[in-house]
């Protein structure tokens, strides 16, 4: 009993803001962030300027920049709970394209790590990279345009064989390697291209939730 009591006092106990708390004024980014989230739940519709005026902190780049960010994130918080996440995910799919373009560069430095026998120049891989991705969009479109039209089950899977199977043929014929040495750098490559997407997806994902 006595131990809900002192958990209850905790709970009733109002927030104390850093900015008034910590006479050193060297207060951590988490602990801004925290301020700035607890004052904009209280006052949703200040700028981020006038917000940091009324709690006391300089209008430095950083403390603008993650006061913005809390805005951002609250608003798009309150449309996903609205639509059901529809917004997100199209915003979210608009980057996605952007990310894997982004990263290209960085899939075919990986390409020529694991072909460094052979004497093709960096933009030699990159004509090949830009052709399996035109071929991945390609394919990609023909079978969202499908379908629309016809229900058809497991139409991902087939599209991702579909892909994967002309992936290993280019391969082969590209770089004129043995069947069991496609099917390793094969592996390799799938391996790190996910690994990239996995990575590309996090801070799309986290982009796409803090822009507003």
């Amino acid at each position: 009993m006595q131990q809900q009591e002192i958990q209850s006092q905790k709970e009733e106990k109002p927030y104390q803001y850093h900015i008034n708390t910590d006479t050193t004024k060297t207060i951590s980014v988490w602990n801004r962030i925290q301020d700035f989230e607890k004052y904009y739940e209280g006052h949703p519709d200040l700028l981020n300027e006038k917000a940091l005026d009324n709690l006391g902190y300089e209008k430095t780049f950083w403390n603008t920049f993650y006061y913005q960010q809390v805005i951002n994130s609250n608003k798009n918080f309150e449309k996903l709970k609205e639509d059901g996440g529809k917004e997100y995910v199209n915003k979210l799919l608009s980057y996605v394209s952007v990310a894997l373009f982004i990263f290209l560069p960085v899939f075919t430095m990986f390409l020529m790590i694991i072909y460094w026998r052979k004497k093709f120049t960096y933009m030699e891989h990159l004509v090949f990279v830009f052709n399996t991705q035109t071929v991945f969009f390609l394919l990609l479109s023909i079978f969202l345009l499908i379908g629309f039209v016809v229900d058809i089950e497991n139409i991902a899977a087939v599209f991702l064989l579909l892909f994967l199977i002309y992936l290993y043929k280019a391969m082969r014929n590209f770089y004129q390697q043995r069947r069991f040495k496609t099917i390793v750098k094969f592996i390799l490559l799938n391996s790190y291209y996910l690994f990239l997407a996995f990575v590309g997806f996090l801070i799309v994902g986290v982009l796409s939730f803090l822009i507003s």
